[in-house]
Formats: C-alpha cells, sequence, structure tokens
C-alpha cells in the first residue's frame, strides 16, 4: 500500500512537471534573483554576519534580514548529498521539486492527524499536489513567480499542524518544525500560527484533540523561540533596515471565495470543481445528520481565510506587511479543505480499498496539465544577451555596479533581464529584488526609468551618482 502509493505520488508529479526536465534554469520570474542570492549567501552566514549588506542583488540588500537562510540551507544540504556534482541551479531545482512532492506525505499526515482512515489521507495527500495559486504556494507559486522560499515552507506548514494534532506530544519536534517555516518564510510562519487555533478547534470537534494539549503547544513554543533567537531577534531589531512594501490586488473575501470556485486560484481546473462538489456535499451531509466533526472540517478552510481578511481589515493600517498575507494564505486554507475532499470520496468508494486515492490521482493528473508556468517565464536568453552578458563580465570591475535598462519591445528571453545579467556575468546588478528588505531601493529605482523618459546622458547621470 505505502510503496503504491509513493509510486503513484512520483509518477503523477513526473507527468504533471514533464516540462521541468532538463538542463535549463527553472521558470520563474524571480529564480535568478535566488540563485545570486545563493552564491554568496552561506557565505555571508558562516562569517555571522546575519543581515550583512549584499549589494549583489540591489543597494542595500539584506540577504537574511526577514527571509532567513532556510532556503540556502536546503541547497546547501542537497549539494552536499550529491557531494558538490550538483551546482547551485540543479540543486535548487531539487529542492523546489522535492519541496512539492512532499505536500503529499505532509497533507496525507494532517489529514489521519484528524482522525480520518489511511486511504482518506492518501487521497488528500495526492489532492495537495494541485492546490496552487500565482500569489504563492504550489507549482505557479515556485514556477511562475519563483516564489521558492513559500514552495519550501508549505509542507513543514502542513506537517506542523499535523504534529499539533497527533495524540503524542512532540514540543521539541514541533518547535523545530516552527523554527524551520520561520527562517525560510515568515510570512508562512504568521499563517501558520494564526491557523493554528482553528486547525485544534477543528481536531476537538473530531475528537482527536484533549484540554492537555495546550502544555504541548507552550513548550514547543519556548522550543521555538529560543532556537530561532538568532535569526527572529536581528530581524525583529533591524526594522528599519526595510524597504518599500511590494504586494499585489487584493480580493475581497468573497472574490478570493469566487475564483476558487471559478478555478482561477487555488483550486484549479477539474480540481476545483471536484472541491466545490465535495464540500457543498459534507455540508448538506453533516447538517443533516448532526454530525459536529465533519461540520467543523467543512467550516475550517472558510474559517481560516475569513480570519486572514479579518487581520488585514483590522491591522494593515499598523502593520503594513499583513496586507501580504491573504494572498500569500490562500493557498494553506486551500490545502485545509483537502480532508473534506478525501472524506466525501472516502465515503463514495472506500468500500474498494485503495479506490478514494486513485481517484483524486485521476483528477490530479487531468489537472496538471493546467499548472504549466505562462512561455515568457522560461529561460531562453537571446544571443546578444548573452554577449551583453560575457561584455559585463569582462568590462565591470570586481566590487562595481552596473545598471541595466532592456529597450522597450524588445525580446530578451528571460523574465528579469537584469537579475539573469547579474547571475549569469557574475557582476553586482543595481536592479531591486526583494524590494521590502533593501533601504535603499527609493534610489534603486531611478535605473528603471526607461529612456524614452528622460534622455540617456541624464539616465547615466543619475546612476553614475549611485557609484554605478
Amino acid at each position: 500500500g505505502r510503496l503504491a502509493f509513493a509510486l503513484v505520488v512520483v509518477a503523477v508529479s513526473a507527468w504533471g512537471l514533464h516540462w521541468l526536465w532538463g538542463p535549463e534554469l527553472q521558470p520563474g520570474i524571480d529564480v535568478t534573483g535566488h540563485l545570486t542570492r545563493l552564491d554568496v549567501g552561506l557565505d555571508l552566514f558562516a562569517s555571522g554576519h546575519l543581515d550583512g549588506w549584499f549589494d549583489r542583488a540591489m543597494l542595500g540588500y539584506q540577504t537574511f534580514l526577514i527571509y532567513g537562510p532556510g532556503l540556502a540551507f536546503a541547497v546547501a544540504l542537497v549539494r552536499a548529498a550529491s557531494f558538490g556534482l550538483l551546482s547551485i541551479p540543479g540543486a535548487l531545482e531539487v529542492v523546489s521539486v522535492v519541496s512539492l512532492v512532499a505536500l503529499a506525505p505532509a497533507a496525507a499526515s494532517l489529514t489521519r492527524a484528524f482522525g480520518l482512515g489511511r486511504a482518506a489521507g492518501r487521497a488528500a495527500g495526492l489532492l495537495a499536489l494541485v492546490v496552487s495559486s500565482p500569489r504563492g504556494g504550489g507549482i505557479q507559486g515556485a514556477f511562475d513567480l519563483g516564489l521558492l522560499p513559500n514552495t519550501v515552507a508549505a509542507p513543514l506548514v502542513l506537517w506542523g499542524w499535523a504534529l499539533a494534532l497527533a495524540p503524542r506530544p512532540r514540543p521539541v519536534l514541533l518547535g523545530v518544525v516552527a523554527v524551520g517555516i520561520g527562517i525560510t518564510h515568515p510570512q508562512s510562519l504568521v499563517v501558520f500560527v494564526a491557523f493554528l487555533p482553528l486547525v485544534l478547534l477543528a481536531g476537538r470537534a473530531c475528537g482527536v484533540v484533549d484540554p492537555d494539549r495546550w502544555t504541548t503547544l507552550w513548550r514547543a513554543g519556548l522550543v521555538a523561540a529560543g532556537l530561532g533567537a538568532w535569526w527572529w531577534v536581528p530581524a525583529l531589531l533591524h526594522r528599519d533596515l526595510r524597504g518599500v512594501l511590494t504586494s499585489w490586488d487584493l480580493p475581497t473575501f468573497v472574490e478570493h471565495l469566487d475564483l476558487v470556485a471559478r478555478g482561477e486560484r487555488g483550486w484549479v481546473g477539474p480540481a476545483a470543481l471536484l472541491v466545490v462538489v465535495s464540500v457543498a456535499a459534507a455540508l448538506v451531509d453533516s447538517l443533516v445528520r448532526r454530525d459536529r466533526a465533519e461540520l467543523a472540517l467543512v467550516a475550517l478552510p472558510f474559517a481560516a481565510l475569513a480570519v486572514l481578511h479579518m487581520a488585514e481589515w483590522m491591522l494593515v493600517d499598523r502593520f503594513h506587511e499583513v496586507v501580504l498575507l491573504p494572498n500569500r494564505g490562500l493557498t494553506y486554507a486551500a490545502y485545509l479543505a483537502v480532508p473534506v475532499v478525501a472524506l466525501v470520496l472516502d465515503r463514495l468508494v472506500g468500500r474498494w480499498g485503495p479506490a478514494p486515492w486513485l481517484c483524486a490521482a485521476v483528477i490530479v493528473a487531468l489537472t496538471m496539465p493546467d499548472l504549466r508556468p505562462p512561455p515568457w517565464t522560461f529561460e531562453e536568453p537571446t544571443d546578444d544577451l548573452r554577449a551583453t552578458a560575457a561584455s559585463l563580465a569582462k568590462e565591470v570591475p570586481d566590487g562595481s555596479r552596473f545598471a541595466f535598462v532592456y529597450a522597450p519591445g524588445s525580446d530578451a528571453g528571460v523574465p528579469a533581464t537584469g537579475r539573469w545579467l547579474g547571475w549569469e556575468s557574475g557582476r553586482s546588478d543595481v536592479g531591486p529584488f526583494g524590494a521590502e528588505y533593501a533601504p535603499g531601493v527609493g534610489l534603486t529605482l531611478i535605473v528603471f526609468d526607461p529612456p524614452d523618459r528622460t534622455s540617456v546622458d541624464e539616465w547615466i547621470a543619475q546612476v553614475r551618482a549611485l557609484a554605478v
């Protein structure tokens, strides 16, 4: 059973990610930005410069100030496991794929922790593979925008909730998982903590959480606070080193539900239809049978999404970063819906052994082709761009920076031209990456004024004032 499930997960993942295989860089707008950080990230951390300046990405960028070294640790671990045979881009791709595939066992563990059966857990694990949003989480988040810290943190969040529900107390392990989430993607840690009371309330309704569980959670919190102090203390103290806030359009709570129901965000294609039908059926069934556990599972994802929007409404004027949570947290709310779908599948076809998770595998296989990133996110640099990178490597001295504006309407073949040139040439690009975490971003944005808004001479004078 376990072997068959593992083989199906691998087969479905390989089918859904077949466009990823090959020697090229993995797609994603932020990929070359992450690669530039990884080139020197571990050196900075090893030297004790947790919030050290990192001008390979932009002026005044603090490489580990907000996004900790979790992604760098994962890449370093993969490189060490391959005895250095894998390059940094190759190791990053392995980390990305493994993190996505790890969603299956993590979601299965969470579903089992709610008291559902083995077949339901495996169905939920497979369905988690097609939870996706370009705003963060899943295949689109990983390979469209390239939100890789979010990708690595997602299975840890699901596993952490499962550990919080488990009857056997493991406060040390839960604390370590929380630290892993925090140093990899702090926004995911906020969502993990915000949703944890809801998960526990649902677990209480399912009869798997006892009143003594709070003791385990307090111990886990103390472990996490102590083990992670080396990172969160400077991250909190250095708020003066933060830059501008960047975010996306923010739908309302009702609009978010509509996007999910139409298969445009969170759940995609056939998976969205399955989720909507399953949630509606479970809601009716729980009300008719007065099944408190089933009703709690149905309400959980809605309550989770409502908490994000409520936090944004109440706190955004005091903490501007809160505006990020509803978009980044949507996929986590969607993950909390998989136990409901698994429960419905188990009740419908559970009498035929592995039928629930095999049905889920079919739905996942049908959905995954819709999750392929758009063509323009793939790295296909033109010959001119490669020549420019070679020229920069030759002409820009070590320690100097370059500024680059690509002519409007031209086709560079890569989604983020300046980042690609900085990574390929090994020289420092002034262009922004992670503008939230660089106090010099206001000056840096000058280099993105295209020449048609000012004369070329004026633009050059502006960027030379930045020691470019």
